[in-house]
């Protein structure tokens, strides 16, 4: 099987699949943010796709391995947030105190 005809199965099989999820429904996702929360979701949704594949399931790895890694960058860029957040704070509180 190509590259191609697996990419197109994987996308239309998923859509199939996804289209009867209800943690999947809603408005399309260019019209929500991306959270932790909606990734999560959508690994549920996939992992579930993966096992009912049973023999075929691994043809979907890419995508499940895809959302990991989104899933981790968010993650991490949430912790760094939090942690310019706290250095401000305290920057700010030492600037006060010089004052």
């Amino acid at each position: 099987m190509s590259a191609g005809s697996v990419k197109r199965r994987q996308s239309e099989g998923l859509a199939r699949f996804l289209e009867s999820e209800d943690d999947m429904a809603g408005p399309p996702s260019s019209q929500k943010a991306i959270t932790a929360e909606r990734i999560e979701a959508a690994l549920n949704a996939v992992a579930r796709y993966i096992v009912e594949l049973g023999a075929e399931g691994p043809v979907m790895l890419p995508i499940y391995d895809r959302l990991e890694r989104e899933l981790a960058i968010l993650k991490g860029a949430e912790r760094k947030m939090a942690e310019i957040y706290e250095r401000a704070g305290k920057s700010r509180r030492r600037d006060r105190m010089r004052k």
